[in-house]
């Protein structure tokens, strides 16, 4: 029995040591200047808004912010046909959907939906996703050349939207030819 009660102190005194360690504990929410410093960066300045949030009639639908491509939606459809004509995208009407002559891309699910989103990534995983460039879509080289802090304050913006389940499709791109 006094073996037992021993036992039961080392470990609530073990898990009260990696709870003050961190390992346990919930990251510090960012300061607010580091969140809307990735607001900034991720509405303004890289235009991310413009493809992870669906449109409606022209404008982002703040409703679905950062959502990525509705997972009911219908993707745009290619035609080779458009390539005699200098056409070299088609957008479909969200405005998170593009086909060309390489495929379909959908815009990702950027909210921290664990599921459909990035919920179940951690910042270290964003950031080198942002600099390798592992993207299943098109997007703007420059975003690999972010400076670390500008990185750590978009993910920290991310983190602060709402979770939205949205299973977004899989892109369906073709090899570049060689």
């Amino acid at each position: 029995m006094r073996q037992v009660i021993f036992s039961g102190w080392v470990l609530l005194l073990v898990s009260l040591g990696i709870a003050r360690s961190g390992s346990l504990v919930q990251a510090p929410e960012p300061e607010p200047e580091v969140t809307d410093r990735g607001r900034y960066l991720t509405e303004v300045v890289g235009g991310c808004i413009d493809c992870h949030t669906p449109h409606q009639d022209g404008q982002p639908d703040r409703s679905r912010l950062f959502a990525g491509h509705p997972q009911d939606a219908p993707a745009p459809r290619w035609d080779p046909a458009f390539s005699e004509s200098n056409i070299g995208l088609v957008i479909g009407s969200s405005g998170t959907a593009f086909a060309g002559p390489r495929g379909v891309s959908f815009a990702s699910n950027l909210t921290p939906d664990p599921n459909t989103g990035i919920g179940s990534w951690n910042e270290a995983l964003f950031i080198r996703t942002m600099r390798r460039g592992d993207f299943q879509m098109p997007m703007p080289s420059h975003l690999r050349e972010l400076s670390r802090g500008d990185l750590k304050a978009i993910w920290a913006y991310l983190q602060t939207l709402k979770p939205i389940y949205n299973g977004v499709p899989k892109s369906r791109l073709l090899e570049a030819p060689q």
